[in-house]
Formats: C-alpha cells, sequence, structure tokens
C-alpha cells in the first residue's frame, strides 16, 4: 500500500526464500497446474485523481477547473493474478463511519445497503445480491469470542464483492472475507482441492484467525521476501500500475468531456451571460469510479484481452512465481543485477557531506581526474556482465564496438586523437559482487569513474575508445 522504496535484502537470502517457496510448489504438484498458483495484492484505488499538469493563462496565479475534491479520496481494491494469466473477482472495500471501529457487530453501518438500494447500478436489477457475513471469531487469543456481522453485495455474474470498513483498508475481518467469498468459490468452480497464494508479508494477512482459515480450505501461502514486492510481486509489477494509470486517463476524458458540453452552451450565450460564466468540473462520483474500475476486469475489458493475461503469466514466470514451463520445476533464478537502475550523470562522483559536485574542464582535466581517482577508488577489477543486457545494450555495444574500431584505424593512420569523449556513455560495467558500477562519463577525460561511494566496491575502467 506503499510507494517507498525501501533497500532490498542481499541476493542470496532471496534465493533462499524464494527457493523454499518454489520447493513447496513443486513437492505439493503446483507447478503442474498454473491456475492453481495466484498472488493476491491490495492497492489503492483513487477515483478522484487528477491530472498531473494543466494549462491555464500565465495571468492567473491559481488554475481555473480543476475539480473540487481531494487526490487522496480512495478505496481499497484486493487484486488476484493466477499464474494461467487469469484473474480472480475483486474484493473492493470502502469507507464507513469510525463508529464502528472497535464494534464487531458492524450491520448498523448503511454505506453498502445504501449503494444496494439507490439505484445507482449496483442493485438486484444490475444483478448484485445484498448479504451479510457472520463469523463467531475471538481476534484476540486473550479476549472472549465476539460475533462478528459485516454487509457485503456480491455480483452473481463476476463475482466482485465490495463491502465497507472505518478507514477502507484491509484488515483482519476482510481478509477472512476475501478467502470465503473470492479464493473459496474460484476453488470450488475451478475443481481445486488445493491453492497456492503469493502474498506479501502484510500484518493482516499472517494473523492466527486467518493462519486458521486458509488451512481449513487447504490455503498454502507463500509470503514473498521482505521489501522485495517491487520487484517480485506480479500484482504491482503488471496489475496495481495500470488500473491507477486507466483511472488518471477516465477522469482527464471525463473532464474534457464536460469542458466540451460547457462550449457548447457558452456559445449559445449573450454577452452577460458569458461574462458571468465558468466552468466547473463535475466533482467525481464512487459509483462512477467503481464501475470504471469494474469494466477493466469484465468481459471485454482491457485485463481480459489475450495479451494482457500473457503479460501476466509471463511476470509470473520471470519472477520466480513460477515455473519457466508448464509441468516443469525450473524456476527464474533472482538476480539483483538486473533490477539495478542503471543511472548515468554527467559530472564527478560525489563524496558525501564532503564534497561539491566539480565539473572537467579540459586545462583541469588531468589533476582533477587524479584526485577524483585516489579519493574515491581502489583500483578493484571491474567485471562487464554482458549476460545482463538486452537486446537493445546488445546493439548498443555493437554500434559502439564498430565506433571505436574506426578511431582505432585512424590512430593507426596518424591521425591525432585528443582524448576527449563528448556524449560518450558508459560501457555498462559491473562490480565483482553483482552491484552495477554507477559509472559517469567525465568529459575530456580517459576513465570512466565509479560513483556509489559507500555502497559497492569501486574501481575503474579505461574507456574502450581510448584503449
Amino acid at each position: 500500500m506503499t510507494t517507498e522504496v525501501k533497500d532490498p535484502p542481499p541476493e542470496m537470502e532471496v534465493r533462499t526464500i524464494m527457493k523454499e517457496r518454489q520447493d513447496e510448489i513443486v513437492s505439493m504438484y503446483f507447478h503442474e497446474l498454473p491456475n492453481a498458483i495466484g498472488n493476491m495484492d491490495e492497492t489503492a484505488f483513487r477515483y478522484a485523481i487528477g491530472p498531473t499538469h494543466q494549462y491555464c493563462p500565465k495571468s492567473q496565479q491559481r488554475p481555473d477547473g480543476v475539480p473540487k475534491t481531494s487526490d487522496k479520496v480512495r478505496v481499497t481494491a484486493c487484486v488476484t493474478a493466477v499464474a494461467n494469466g487469469k484473474e480472480l473477482p475483486l474484493l473492493v472495500i470502502l469507507k464507513h463511519s469510525v463508529s464502528s471501529k472497535e464494534r464487531p457487530d458492524q450491520s448498523a453501518m448503511t454505506m453498502i445497503t445504501s449503494l444496494y438500494k439507490d439505484n445507482n447500478g449496483f442493485g438486484c436489477d444490475d444483478d448484485w445480491d445484498l448479504g451479510l457475513w457472520k463469523e463467531t471469531l475471538a481476534l484476540d487469543p486473550k479476549n472472549k469470542a465476539d460475533d462478528h456481522m459485516v454487509w457485503y453485495i456480491i455480483n452473481n455474474k463476476t463475482g466482485h464483492v465490495i463491502t465497507s470498513q472505518h478507514k477502507a483498508y484491509m484488515d483482519q475481518i476482510r481478509m477472512l472475507m476475501y478467502v470465503d467469498l473470492v479464493v473459496a468459490p474460484y476453488m470450488k468452480k475451478n475443481n481445486l482441492k488445493q491453492f497456492y497464494l503469493w502474498m506479501d508479508n502484510f500484518s493482516s494477512h499472517e494473523t492466527l484467525e486467518v493462519k486458521r482459515r486458509m488451512n481449513e480450505l487447504s490455503i498454502i501461502v507463500g509470503f514473498y521476501p521482505p521489501d522485495m514486492t517491487n520487484v517480485l510481486q506480479v500484482c504491482d509489477l503488471v496489475i496495481n500500475g495500470p488500473i491507477k494509470r486507466h483511472t488518471r486517463t477516465s477522469r482527464i476524458r471525463y473532464t474534457y468531456n464536460s469542458f466540451q458540453d460547457f462550449k457548447s452552451a457558452y456559445m449559445l450565450m449573450t454577452t452577460e451571460q458569458k461574462r458571468k460564466a465558468k466552468f466547473n468540473p463535475p466533482k467525481p462520483k464512487l459509483v462512477d469510479g467503481l464501475k470504471d474500475l469494474f469494466c477493466l476486469f469484465d468481459e471485454g475489458g482491457e485485463f481480459m484481452t489475450e495479451e494482457f493475461e500473457q503479460g501476466v503469466a509471463r511476470s509470473f514466470k520471470d519472477t520466480g512465481s513460477a515455473p519457466l514451463v508448464e509441468g516443469g520445476i525450473v524456476f527464474q533464478l533472482y538476480n539483483e543485477a538486473k533490477n539495478i537502475k542503471r543511472k548515468q550523470e554527467t559530472a564527478l562522483p560525489v563524496k558525501p557531506e564532503s564534497m561539491e559536485t566539480v565539473y572537467i574542464y579540459e586545462e583541469e582535466e588531468k589533476e582533477l581526474v587524479q584526485q577524483a581517482l585516489e579519493s574515491f577508488l581502489d583500483g578493484d577489477e571491474i567485471l562487464n556482465d554482458f549476460d545482463d543486457f538486452d537486446e537493445d545494450d546488445e546493439d548498443k555495444e555493437d554500434k559502439e564496438d564498430t565506433d571505436n574500431d574506426k578511431d582505432n584505424d585512424q590512430d593507426e593512420d596518424g591521425d591525432k586523437n585528443d582524448g576527449k569523449s563528448e556524449g560518450h556513455t558508459c560501457c555498462g560495467a559491473w562490480m565483482k559482487n553483482g552491484s552495477e558500477c554507477k559509472a559517469i562519463v567525465i568529459p575530456g577525460c580517459l576513465n570512466h569513474a565509479c560513483g556509489r561511494d559507500g555502497h559497492c566496491k569501486q574501481g575503474v575502467k579505461v574507456c574502450d575508445i581510448h584503449r
């Protein structure tokens, strides 16, 4: 539920944890059933999100035509992808009164019942059924059991579920509802006796009651390594992002269409009316946002295309969440080097809290380069890991090699090479420990200098063009 990127654990630790999960998949024969391996994740669905940029006259101190609502208005969408590329029905959690926070019996909350009765697309005429989830549970082993009751509506064709919580969050009760109303019906429909479910380490996924319910239904849970969901979790990689992009695009399109209607009416106004007229974008409605979300997962939706499903299935294989070949026992091995961003700069490495960025000028290049090497580099050898390059990188390297051959030929013929490499890019060196050498090009110098001070082993690679 957060966009914060934390430092990942060491590569071998990730591989060890993933190997344990993959051994479970093989030992319990899940590798032969791609429809029995899934990944569930919660994502914030901000149905009122607005545009990131907006045009306005320079004379305006503040832009007009901004929807009067908060981008932070949201609900929680619980999405589940399966290794065969399909998706399970959604569980959507709306926000209801905070007064229900400590109350096991939440049947007095009217958010869901009102949604069902308001004739706005979520009633019985629209294939939705109203239900009351009931369970006697002791969420805290130290306390006695209570009767928990929560309203929900479920679509009798698609299986989508809508319920509510005082913060619109996934908690222990909603997690149990997810198991009962989403996963269990899917297993029954597909005649699955077991289901392997990848999840992150969110607290509501690991409670005693949730584990007990999972065991009752033969749902085996595999937790991803901590702080690795942005790299390994399928839903984070291929579903959550497209949901947010689709929502933003839909909001902009809706605002644009509203402005066109305003423009048509404006052309018919009198001069006095035009002077007073002002475009006010329509306020986003929850029901419109929900319909827009569900249409992605319904028949004919963007997430139901063959291309999208192939991408989901491929993501399971690429992350090691499913075997590379259906029925096989070989999984993709996690490689830390492939997940390091290859960011390059055009300045000398900056030593934290002790130096400012230094730019090289031709007359000072030799002296400053030597200072940089003595201050930052320990001379460790750098290894080129060409196996980690994609096809575009290889094409780029081929082109650079051709350019290098030309320059070498010129040197042999006696042509002068002044040592400058304006616009030359990093050769893509990698450190011994698998970390990326965050190398940069110093205009006019002969070397690439590692700039990841304090992060990885440092070293120098002489640019191929100047060998």
